[in-house]
């Protein structure tokens, strides 16, 4: 099963562009961070090309919210599992093989971060994720900051995902190794770094990458690949993720 992750920037505005690409990546499943149910264009597009589409009920205060669509023959439903404080921001959708939990996280919430939250909520555990085929997929917003491997001072919510990763219940897919911490270095192209242009430095820079893959003991994957091109073609501030699923 394939899976491409797209964060499409506040509802997604080039609408064709960014289908087209969702559909050129041949993905069994999308999942998009900051999509907007009151601009339904993009998955009103996925459900004329055979996609069902998986939605929180609710809004966060932003607008922005997270959608799964799902090929119809893989027979995925929506799930209704809460996850107190993140209305809006988390949706699962499960089939007979799978269960996909798409999230998008705001970096803080009500000065917590959300992140946190969640990974809370994912340690408890009380309906068993980590004992079932489960894919967590999605924006998470929090990852280590541009040259701090170089001075070893990682964030606190790094820090909250390392651990989490440290305890061996779940996997995460796209690691890339740095000489400093060679298992969980995260890091890829964003266009925040134009201001680096802008002030004479170069472009694309490396940055941290917010876009995760995290699955349970059960479930394989394979390699992690980037659909590079997007940001500087307009259509988002992150580039594209894919990944295969077994």
């Amino acid at each position: 099963m394939r899976i491409i992750n797209w964060n499409i920037n506040k509802g997604g505005i080039k609408v064709s562009e960014i289908v087209e690409v969702l559909i050129g990546s041949k993905s069994d499943v999308i999942v998009l961070p900051e999509y907007r149910k009151d601009n339904p264009a993009i998955g009103n597009k996925l459900k004329e090309q055979g996609f069902n589409q998986h939605i929180p009920d609710e809004y966060y205060e932003s607008g922005n919210q997270v959608a799964v669509f799902t090929r119809k023959e893989l027979d995925f439903s929506t799930v209704n599992i809460k996850v107190p404080g993140l209305n809006g921001l988390v949706v699962f959708a499960q089939n007979k093989e799978f269960t996909i939990c798409g999230v998008f996280f705001p970096k803080k919430l009500k000065n917590e971060p959300s992140v946190r939250t969640f990974i809370e909520w994912i340690e408890e555990d009380s309906i068993g994720l980590s004992e079932n085929p489960t894919i967590l997929t999605g924006d998470f917003n929090h990852g280590v900051k541009a040259g701090d491997w170089n001075k070893n001072k990682h964030g606190d919510e790094y820090k909250i995902l390392r651990n989490w990763l440290d305890k061996g219940v779940w996997s995460d897919c796209c690691p890339i190794p740095d000489p400093t911490d060679k298992i969980y270095q995260w890091t890829y192209y964003r266009s925040s770094n134009r201001i680096s242009k802008n002030k004479g430095g170069e472009w694309p820079q490396r940055s941290s990458r917010p876009d995760h893959f995290f699955v349970s003991q059960q479930v394989k994957s394979g390699e992690v690949k980037v659909i590079d091109g997007q940001v500087a073609n307009g259509l988002s501030d992150h580039e594209p993720m894919i990944c295969e699923f077994f």
